[in-house]
């Protein structure tokens, strides 16, 4: 049984239980002036890390040059994507996936949000099953695998719809299990650790991401950001073999 495999998966009562709390979250997040101004009109969004925006409209831009619209996949993407600005006056397709599309839909309806949005429902365990392999450029997924019921099943399907010198961005708080208590999604530890990115459940085994798929994957950054005294950040870019 390899890695992926093992991985243990979070109980269906505690999975329901992350679901009512993260539609309380964006129910309460959505009617802000700060979700308004940042998610709907900013371009990019500020809240996105400035690394992460250049990167990913450099990369559109320069497949636009070679007369080609980029396609590039978020999963996890909550209501609206955080790359929704980063791509102004580029013509790029962007494929957003959430197990909570339908809901979010009602949310955006329900806070007069007319935005040209749109996500398919799924997980981020069944991408293949909803897109061809070698499907996108670049597949991106933000403060979203401490989330998902099998964070390796997860990595391993956006590799499958990722394009060989394609790329994968991961990233979003470290250790958010322990700093919600373990309740709801957040099931998995994430943190980064001796130069790789590192998830590890309640039973305590680690397992390193960029290690177990090395030969999938070539890092171009793994990095951790302290963003105050007790978070912080930690993400990768990697190119697709």
């Amino acid at each position: 049984m390899n890695a992926a495999t093992a991985i243990g998966i979070a109980e269906t009562a505690t999975r329901q239980g992350g679901r009512d709390q993260e539609l309380a979250f964006w129910k309460a997040f959505v009617p802000t002036e700060r979700f308004r101004l940042n998610w709907c009109n900013a371009s990019p969004n500020p809240e996105l890390e400035p690394e992460i925006d250049f990167f990913v409209s450099s990369l559109a831009w320069e497949i636009e040059k070679s007369h080609r619209r980029a396609r590039i996949l978020d999963v996890g993407s909550g209501p609206v994507s955080i790359l929704r600005g980063s791509f102004e006056h580029l013509n790029v397709d962007l494929v957003c996936v959430d197990p909570l599309a339908d809901e979010y839909s009602d949310i955006r309806a329900s806070n007069d949000l007319a935005l040209p949005v749109s996500i398919m429902c799924g997980h981020g365990e069944q991408l293949a099953s909803m897109f061809g392999p070698r499907s996108f450029d670049a597949v991106h997924m933000r403060n979203a695998l401490d989330q998902t019921a099998n964070p390796l099943s997860t990595i391993r399907q956006m590799l499958h719809v990722a394009r060989p010198e394609g790329y994968l961005l991961v990233h979003g708080f470290e250790r958010q299990a322990d700093a919600q208590n373990w309740i709801g999604f957040n099931q998995w530890n994430v943190y980064h650790d001796n130069s790789d990115i590192c998830v590890r459940g309640l039973d305590g085994i680690e397992h390193r991401i960029l290690t177990i798929f090395e030969s999938l994957l070539v890092p171009i950054r793994v990095y951790r950001r302290q963003l105050s005294q007790d978070r912080s950040w930690c993400g990768f870019v990697a190119t697709v073999r």
